[in-house]
């Protein structure tokens, strides 16, 4: 894989909203899906 198709990938972690987590109806809380990451990666460095 070239270098921009790979800085391509980086920045586009997908987000899942939650829904039991979080009493107040006017909160939306969303988590980061980090295991989409390339390579299964918590962290880019």
């Amino acid at each position: 894989m070239g270098p921009q198709k790979l800085l391509n990938l980086i920045g586009n972690t997908p987000l899942m909203e939650t829904v039991n987590l979080v009493k107040n109806k006017n909160v939306k809380l969303l988590l980061k899906l980090e295991g989409n990451n390339p390579g299964g990666s918590v962290k880019d460095r």
